[in-house]
C-alpha cells in the first residue's frame, strides 16, 4: 500500500516536473510611471510615459498577441489607422518592436504582435507622446493607464501575459489654471495699473494706458513649440493627420469698445520669478527667459478686438511672467455709453484657433478684468446740507428756514489755450432726507454753457419740508455750486444766512466711492 502511494506520488511530481517548462514562458509586467503636470484648459495634454517592464526568463508573446493601455480620459491624438510602434512606444530591446504595432481608440492604446517574439526579464515597453484632453478630467485629478492583455486562447496557458499587483499607474495630474492673470506694475512704482480711464467729451489726444500681467502657476504652464515637440515625437499623428504645431499661446479679447477709440498694444515685458505679494516695477523686472512675440492685432468687430501673442521662448523649470501693455485713445465719444467698461479677457489658445487639428488645443479662460472705465463728461456734486424747515404755528424768523442753490455751467472761459469745451446738459439733483428715506430726484432743463441753474429747494416737488443732504449730477463738466441757507423764508428779508461751496465728487466710473477710497479727491472745486 504504502508503495503504491509513493507510485502516485512520484508520478504528480513528474507530472508537474513536465508542466514547469511551460510556465516560464509566461510573461510577467509591472508597471511605473513619470508623473507630469498638465493643464485643465488642455484638450491635448502630453502626459507622463508609462514603462512596462517584464519581469520572466525566457517568455514569449505569441504572435496576435494584445497589450492595452487604457487611460482615464479620452486619447486626444488617436491616430484614425494603425501606425508604427515607434509613434507611441520604444523598447527596450529595440527588436521587442520589430514585429509590432499600435492602434488607439477613445481611451485605449493597444499594441499587437505579427509574429512569435522573445522577452526576458528587464525587457521594457515604454508608451511616450500620448496626449489626453484634460479639460475633461477637471482641476485636482489625476490621469492614470492600466494594463490589460490578450492571447491566442491555444496558448493561454503555455504564454500567458500577465501583470503584478501593479498594473496601474498615475501618468499626470490635473492642475489649477495654467495662469494668473492681474493688472502689472507700473514701468516705475509698484502701483498696479488699471484699469485705464477715458472721459467722453475729451479729445483725440486723451490717452489711458492698462497693463495685463500674465503669471504662470508653475513653471511648464506657458510652453513653446519646441517644448511641446519634446513632450510627443514629431511623428505622433493626430486623428485627423496634424502634427504638434504649436505652444501655448497668450489671446486678450477685448469687448465694449465704442466707435471712436483705439487700442494700441505695447511691446511685452518678460519678468522671473514674479511676485504677486510684493510686485516689482517693470523696470527692475527684466531678465525672463519667457517670450511672446508682438501682438498680432484683429479687426473691430462688433465692439471686439483681440491680440494674439505667440509664446517663443520659456524656462521650464522657472516660474516666470509677462506684462503685456496697452494704450487706448479716443476721439470726443458720445455720452450715454453702455456699457461703460472696456473688459478684457485672456485665454491661451493654439496657433490657429479655427483649426481643429492644432496641437495642443485649449479651451476656457485664464480670467477677465476691466480694462478701461469709459466715463461721461459730468460734474457731480456732493451739497452736504440744505433744508427747507418750517415750524408749525411758529412766527419767529428763525421758523422759518429755506436753502437756495445756485449752479454754474463754467465751460465758457477766456482761457485760449488750455481752455474748457463749450458744453450744455441738465442737471439731476437728489435729496436724501435726514430720516433716511429714499431720495428724491429732480432733473432741470439744459444749462447752456456760461449759463446757470438757481433751485429753490421749498419749491421742487417733493423737497418741501425736507432737510438732508443732495447729490446732483450735471451733464456737462466744470459745474460749480454756491449754496445758501437763510431763516425768514417767505415771510421778510432773511436775519441770518450762510453760504458754502458745494463739494465736487470725482467721477464714481473713475474713482470708487466705496470705503477704502471714501474722501479720495474730494474738494472745494476743481
Amino acid at each position: 500500500m504504502k508503495r503504491n502511494l509513493l507510485y502516485v506520488s512520484l508520478v504528480l511530481v513528474f507530472s508537474f516536473a513536465l508542466a514547469v517548462p511551460s510556465a516560464l514562458a509566461q510573461t510577467v509586467l509591472s508597471f511605473s510611471s513619470t508623473i507630469v503636470p498638465v493643464r485643465p484648459e488642455g484638450t491635448a495634454e502630453a502626459v507622463g510615459q508609462t514603462v512596462i517592464a517584464n519581469s520572466a526568463n525566457g517568455a514569449t508573446i505569441k504572435a496576435t498577441s494584445t497589450l492595452s493601455l487604457t487611460y482615464s480620459a479620452a486619447i486626444a491624438n488617436a491616430p484614425s489607422g494603425a501606425v508604427p510602434l515607434a509613434d507611441f512606444v520604444s523598447c527596450v530591446p529595440v527588436a521587442l518592436c520589430t514585429n509590432a504595432s499600435v492602434t488607439a481608440s477613445g481611451k485605449v492604446l493597444t499594441i499587437s504582435w505579427s509574429a512569435d517574439t522573445a522577452i526576458t526579464a528587464g525587457n521594457t515597453i515604454t508608451v511616450s507622446g500620448v496626449r489626453i484632453n484634460a479639460n475633461a478630467v477637471g482641476a485636482g485629478n489625476s490621469i492614470t493607464s492600466s494594463g490589460s492583455s490578450a492571447v491566442p486562447i491555444a496558448f493561454s496557458t503555455t504564454n500567458p501575459i500577465t501583470f503584478t499587483s501593479a498594473n496601474s499607474a498615475t501618468v499626470a495630474t490635473v492642475g489649477k489654471t495654467a495662469t494668473t492673470v492681474s493688472f502689472s506694475v507700473n514701468q516705475l512704482t509698484s502701483a498696479p495699473i488699471g484699469p485705464g480711464s477715458i472721459v467722453t467729451c475729451v479729445g483725440a489726444n486723451a490717452s489711458a494706458d492698462f497693463d495685463i500681467d500674465v503669471l504662470e502657476n508653475y513653471p511648464t504652464a506657458l510652453t513653446t513649440l519646441a517644448d511641446e515637440q519634446s513632450l510627443a515625437p514629431l511623428g505622433n499623428p493626430k486623428a485627423a493627420g496634424g502634427l504638434v504645431t504649436n505652444g501655448s499661446n497668450i489671446l486678450v479679447t477685448l469687448s465694449g469698445i465704442p466707435s471712436g477709440v483705439t487700442i494700441t498694444p505695447g511691446a511685452p515685458v518678460s519678468c522671473v520669478a514674479f511676485n504677486v505679494a510684493n510686485p516689482l516695477p517693470e523696470a527692475a523686472c527684466a531678465g525672463g527667459t519667457l517670450a511672446v512675440a508682438a501682438a498680432v492685432a484683429s479687426k473691430v468687430t462688433g465692439g471686439v478686438q483681440s491680440f494674439f501673442y505667440q509664446v517663443t521662448a520659456d524656462t521650464q523649470t522657472v516660474i516666470e511672467s509677462v506684462d503685456l501693455p496697452f494704450t487706448a485713445a479716443s476721439g470726443s465719444l458720445k455720452a450715454g455709453l453702455v456699457p461703460n467698461v472696456i473688459t478684457a479677457t485672456v485665454s491661451l489658445v493654439d496657433a490657429s484657433p479655427s483649426v481643429a487639428t492644432d496641437e495642443p488645443s485649449f479651451t476656457g479662460n485664464e480670467g477677465a478684468l476691466a480694462a478701461i472705465n469709459l466715463a461721461d463728461c459730468v460734474t457731480d456734486i456732493l451739497l452736504p446740507y440744505v433744508t427747507n424747515f418750517t415750524l408749525s404755528g411758529g412766527t419767529a424768523a428763525a421758523d422759518f428756514y429755506d436753502t437756495g442753490i445756485v449752479i454754474s455751467n463754467t465751460t465758457m472761459d477766456p482761457f485760449v489755450s488750455g481752455g474748457a469745451s463749450p458744453q450744455a446738459g441738465s442737471c439731476t439733483l437728489t435729496l436724501f432726507p435726514s430720516s433716511g428715506a429714499a431720495g428724491i430726484a429732480w432733473t432741470s432743463a439744459a444749462v447752456p454753457a456760461g449759463g446757470q441753474l438757481g433751485v429753490d429747494v421749498g419749491a421742487v416737488p417733493g423737497w418741501a419740508g425736507l432737510t438732508g443732504y443732495i447729490i446732483g449730477t450735471c451733464n456737462f463738466q466744470n459745474a460749480h455750486s454756491l449754496v445758501a441757507v437763510y431763516d425768514n423764508a417767505g415771510i421778510g428779508s432773511p436775519t441770518f444766512a450762510y453760504g458754502y461751496v458745494g463739494l465736487i465728487i470725482p467721477n464714481p466710473s473713475l474713482v470708487a466711492r466705496s470705503p477704502a477710497n471714501s474722501g479720495k479727491g474730494e474738494s472745494l472745486g476743481e
